[in-house]
């Protein structure tokens, strides 16, 4: 029977998988696929890109923490990104969406600099962005209700790539909340594994749908340019 910290490895290696098959697919078919879906070539090579390096930093015995602030604060903008693209048409987003991610950044950085010291974890900082990238899901599944139609691949990939950062975000966010406390050794070090092969395990699910997702876009331009 394989241990907690196996299966671990094992989800964390399979969402790998996920998201840079996601990048290929993206990478070659990418004029196919609306600006909406362009961000998410980004946002994957930061994904991987960013696990890449921390393991390297890991296995050389360097503390890796400098980079996760780094990461946190690339993640915040690149999501942002991608929601502003879908509520472009919304006049606040129009108006206030700079002066918001200014101010956003300066909180984050600040946060990095006095708060939590980028030597440490920055679970505040990481909570904070999780609640607002579950925010963002939530409005848009509202701002939805009764105008899209999930039946159409062009929305159905959309609503796909939202519920996946929806169900990732939600799920996971206590697990960052709580992050030091795991680090502090106040938990076991079996709590410990199972909590962050749950981490593992939801954010395989999410490379899944994501993957998914990105599968239907592409099929979807194919279709229609047929």
């Amino acid at each position: 029977m394989e241990s907690l910290y196996d299966l671990r490895l094992w989800f964390a290696t399979a969402a790998q998988y996920c998201g840079a098959a996601g990048l290929f697919m993206l990478v070659l078919f990418f004029r196919r696929a609306r600006p909406v879906f362009r961000i998410w070539t980004v946002v994957l090579a930061n994904e991987l890109c960013t696990e890449v390096y921390a393991k390297w930093l890991f296995s050389q015995k360097i503390n890796n923490m400098p980079l996760l602030h780094f990461y946190t604060l690339v993640s915040f903008w690149l999501f942002s990104l991608y929601f502003r693209e879908q509520f472009r048409h919304k006049s606040f987003v129009r108006h206030y969406f700079w002066p918001y991610m200014a101010i956003c950044s300066m909180l984050l950085l600040a946060n990095s600099c006095w708060v939590e010291p980028v030597t440490g974890f920055n679970s505040i900082a990481k909570a904070v962005v999780q609640c607002l990238f579950i925010a963002y899901s939530v409005y848009y599944l509202f701002d939805a209700f009764g105008r899209v139609n999930f039946l159409d691949a062009a929305d159905l990939s959309v609503g796909l790539a939202n519920m996946g950062i929806l169900i990732y975000n939600a799920g996971s966010l206590f697990i960052f909340m709580f992050a030091k406390i795991l680090n502090n050794g106040l938990a076991t070090p079996q709590s410990q594994s199972g909590i962050w092969m749950v981490n593992s395990l939801l954010y395989c699910v999410f490379q899944l749908i994501l993957l998914f997702a990105i599968w239907i876009e592409i099929f979807r331009a194919r279709k229609s340019s047929s």
